[in-house]
């Protein structure tokens, strides 16, 4: 299953739950200034004394060149040597020797990233980090080293009719449960896998509390591996307003110990923002064309030449499968299904949702299923807004199975969940509890 396949499938995926709920940068870009530049699969051409350059792995380009092509009006200041980028919504400064860059609102708030590399001047030119300029304004950059190419995606521009294309799909926002409240939460997990000719399963019930994007709870395991039982019991705590997730398990940590790791550090480059996911989720407030954004632009560690076009093409993927047109409407339901074969993947699967007489969602139910030579992979789910009821395969011939069920349902309490730790207890990152280094982030032009 080739990368496009398990973009649109991941994308589908990731899209549905959340309703529910740079690579290293090569020393192939020589400093002869032979790199190139690309924003929304189109060559960016520079003047032949003014080529991009290499600088301590960064891609530097002419700023006056970049500017204008991503729409800004340019400035610079002779005296302070200031760079600046205006649009009717922001200003993007900067200065010569300067590692600072700073996006100054229309409101007037603003926001300063130190740069590893500062503009300098050559030839009369102020050069300027690719990779900076374009995240700071909000664009997804990769380093391709095989083409020596900076890759720069616009994914609001891939998605921008989001927002009228997925109004029956978005309906799966309204099964929010009041994020004013807490609630208990109850449930029961199995889950197998088969490699190597061994099975191990796993099953056992999850008890805690959810409130709003915090949640606390216990998970009382039965593992059965290699012909041998054992019991265990985890304790999690998330706080969703940093991310950070606590787990305490017998035989992984010490007694007075939690192993912590952070949602969105964990990540790294992905491009998706478990927090702002979570909150949208909880609050119905999803934006489905900054979601869409989000999921279509979080492979930026992985993007070539050719990423606009696949990006575009799994956009065009969803609409075909669960936009507006794909659902039709019988009685309380809107009901769309999907058959597609796209380079030897077969995707195939439905959707139903359900309303009342008011047209607002009331429960839901969604299977998806991909087939292709090296990969099967499935996925059914319904719920209503207090449950859910999940269950996944995946199968690669040769290699591994895996079968996951998971159901949870919640109803109202008057507890609350505590993300803290106990007083006396202390946090271990999962590097130092397993005496890892610490894995080297990705660096693109």
């Amino acid at each position: 299953m080739n990368r496009k396949m398990r973009s649109i499938i991941a994308a589908v995926m990731v899209f549905a739950v959340v309703m529910v709920m740079g690579t290293v940068a090569s020393s192939a870009a020589s400093a002869s200034g032979s790199a190139r530049v690309m924003m929304d699969g189109k060559y960016i051409e520079f003047n032949s004394d003014s080529l991009p350059k290499n600088v301590s792995g960064r891609i530097m380009v002419p700023y006056r060149a970049i500017f204008e092509y991503l729409g800004l009006e340019v400035g610079y200041d002779q005296a302070t040597k200031e760079i600046s980028g205006k649009t009717a919504d922001f200003t993007l400064k900067m200065k010569s020797g300067d590692k600072n860059i700073t996006l100054v609102h229309a409101d007037g708030t603003s926001e300063t990233k130190t740069m590893d590399v500062a503009p300098y001047i050559s030839g009369g030119r102020t050069f300027v980090p690719t990779r900076f300029v374009s995240e700071m304004l909000g664009y997804t950059v990769g380093w391709d080293s095989a083409n020596k190419t900076v890759v720069i995606i616009d994914g609001d521009k891939i998605a921008a009719d989001a927002d009228k294309n997925f109004n029956v799909f978005m309906k799966l926002s309204e099964l929010s449960a009041d994020v004013t409240k807490p609630y208990e939460m109850n449930g029961e997990l199995s889950a197998d896998i088969t490699a190597a000719g061994e099975k191990t399963a796993m099953s056992g019930k999850i008890n805690g509390l959810v409130e709003g994007i915090n949640e606390e709870f216990n998970m009382d395991l039965k593992l059965d591996a290699s012909g041998k039982t054992q019991n265990i019991n985890a304790k999690v705590k998330f706080d969703g307003n940093t991310g950070d997730m606590y787990i305490k398990a017998e035989g992984v940590t010490e007694k007075s110990q939690w192993m912590k790791f952070n949602l969105s550090s964990l990540l790294g480059d992905s491009g998706l923002d478990i927090q702002s996911l979570l909150q949208q989720s909880v609050s119905g407030t999803v934006d489905p064309g900054k979601l869409l954004d989000m999921i279509l632009s979080s492979s930026a560690g992985d993007l070539t030449v050719t990423s606009y076009d696949e990006m575009k093409a799994v956009y065009d993927s969803l609409k075909a499968m669960i936009g507006d047109n794909a659902f039709k409407k019988s009685g309380n339901s809107y009901k769309a299904s999907f058959d597609q074969n796209l380079e030897g993947t077969k995707i195939s699967g439905g959707m139903t949702i359900n309303v009342d007489s008011a047209d607002k969602a009331t429960d839901y139910a969604m299977n998806i299923a991909a087939d292709s030579s090296d990969m099967k992979v499935s996925m059914s789910i319904k719920g209503t807004a207090l449950s859910t009821d999940l269950s996944m395969s995946m199968n690669i011939p040769d290699a591994m199975a895996m079968n996951l069920k998971l159901a949870l349902g919640m109803k109202e309490t008057d507890k609350h969940p505590n993300v803290s730790l106990p007083a006396g207890e202390t946090a271990v990152s999962i590097d130092q509890l397993f005496n890892q280094p610490k894995p080297v982030g990705n660096k693109a032009a």
